[in-house]
């Protein structure tokens, strides 16, 4: 009852008291759960005259915390965007004091007790260098979820209390590799250039990286880099604006990530989407086999792209992408083409997944979540369909083929290499006229193929979806 204030405050001290006794029993490689179930284990921990020492030291702290640190937490950290200050920390949780949290909730994650016990580390000790270190602590918790393990996480706690008290930087071992060499570059980096500071906080604090900004060069180029890519691709428009963001992407090269998954049909790309979560994975440095990836297609398409509007500032994005488009009037027609051209490429495919089959780069099925389990569509004939939007032209919604309704027929339609396949719903009807005229005014071949004209390289010389939405158009009205 929150009127109890007795109550809540003997819960909050053991809420503290079990955070606190827990990270001593984890030094002490020891196994804590709370005062109840581990009263032979308190007795051990608090037998050590040291530790006894340490959490009455931390206590005092603590209770001083109102007289030399009144705004301790909102001078450390910020939660919105609007609020930056390069000497603040930005979390990402659900609230800056995470003393608090502790006090009033007691379930902090591996990344909020480290958080925590940093913080209450520099309040204890007096600690210097404590706006740069507790950065570098964000970064590198809240990069290392799979590192942040109950069997590890007392090596976790002795390297970032090295870290905020003694500045150990070499000592950090436990984390996610790939970030605590970022850390280091940022660290060289920023030794040599220290007026770029501001521009790497600013980015680091971006939803989208969270810490994690490996996929920038720390050279000359990075301030200018990073202004745009805040400018273009801020946390909330690459979301509310997706489909023009991601296809100026496109406009400089193929940026796509292979999950390294593929079967004797094909393989599964991931070409970004609008939510949050896919968008940090795909631009920060990735799990197990993704690494490639991002640096060989993500990273040089990401840069050339900044760097052009570097240098062609007053040019917006659609403006970008429309001239690109237009340079495709009479040039072949790749698959980069069709996904810049058409929006719908990239609707109903919430986390970027697509499924290339090896045939042909035409031949592509988005997904709606992952794999074929949930509802997926060929690209080319989910445009077609909802272009057309009647009731004789329809799509199922497990890698269906497009079915046109006329003359009491059916007429099923896939994507191939060279065009569309026409075939009867029913193999093996001969009487189905639709087929019958087609072939006979020669819009399909005898074996049902709707021929797209292509170079020797097998790539579009004219626009597939619109040939195929022209003769299903003309089927409609005519026959």
């Amino acid at each position: 009852d929150d009127s109890d204030i007795a109550l809540k405050v003997d819960n909050s001290f053991l809420n503290l008291f079990n955070y606190l006794t827990n990270i001593l029993a984890i030094k002490n490689e020891l196994n804590y759960q709370n005062t109840i179930e581990s009263v032979d284990v308190i007795k051990e921990i608090y037998s050590k005259k040291e530790n006894l020492l340490i959490l009455f030291e931390i206590l005092d702290a603590i209770s001083i915390m109102p007289k030399e640190h009144i705004n301790f937490w909102e001078d450390t950290f910020y939660l919105q965007k609007a609020d930056f200050c390069h000497s603040k920390t930005r979390l990402f949780f659900r609230g800056k004091n995470l003393l608090k949290r502790c006090l009033l909730d007691g379930k902090l994650s591996y990344s909020e007790q480290i958080l925590l016990y940093a913080c209450l580390l520099h309040i204890w000790k007096k600690t210097t260098n404590f706006t740069n270190n507790i950065r570098i602590v964000r970064n590198l918790v809240i990069n290392s979820e799979s590192e942040l393990r109950e069997k590890t996480i007392g090596m976790s706690f002795q390297q970032i209390e090295n870290l905020v008290v003694k500045n150990e930087f070499s000592q950090l071992k436990n984390f996610k590799t790939d970030q605590i060499k970022e850390e280091n570059d940022k660290k060289e980096f920023l030794q040599k250039n220290p007026h770029f500071v501001e521009s790497i906080c600013k980015l680091e604090d971006s939803d989208i990286f969270r810490g994690c900004i490996s996929i920038f060069d720390f050279d000359e180029k990075f301030e200018g880099r990073s202004l745009i890519f805040l400018k273009i691709f801020d946390e909330d428009k690459i979301q509310s604006d997706f489909i023009n963001r991601s296809n100026l992407l496109l406009c400089f090269g193929d940026y796509s990530q292979s999950d390294g998954y593929s079967d004797e049909k094909g393989g599964w790309i991931n070409l970004l989407s609008s939510q949050g979560g896919t968008i940090r994975r795909f631009f920060t440095t990735p799990g197990f086999g993704k690494k490639k990836e991002i640096f060989s297609h993500t990273k040089p398409v990401l840069l050339e792209c900044l760097d052009f509007f570097l240098q062609n500032q007053n040019i917006s994005i659609e403006k970008k992408i429309n001239f690109t488009i237009n340079k495709y009037q009479n040039e072949p027609k790749d698959w980069i083409y069709y996904f810049l051209k058409y929006p719908s490429f990239r609707k109903e495919c919430y986390v970027g997944y697509y499924y290339w089959y090896p045939e042909s780069e035409y031949v592509v099925n988005k997904m709606r979540k992952t794999y074929f389990r949930g509802f997926n569509w060929d690209v080319n004939l989910y445009e077609v369909v909802k272009a057309i939007n009647s009731k004789k032209v329809s799509l199922e919604n497990y890698e269906a083929p497009l079915i046109v309704s006329k003359l009491k027929s059916r007429v099923k339609i896939t994507t191939c290499s060279n065009g569309f396949i026409f075939e009867d719903e029913h193999e093996g009807d001969e009487e189905n006229k639709l087929l019958q005229i087609l072939i006979k005014d020669s819009i399909i071949s005898e074996d049902g193929l709707f021929e797209v004209d292509q170079n020797e390289e097998g790539i579009d010389l004219e626009d597939r979806v619109e040939k195929l939405k022209v003769v299903i158009k003309t089927i409609l009205k005519n026959y």
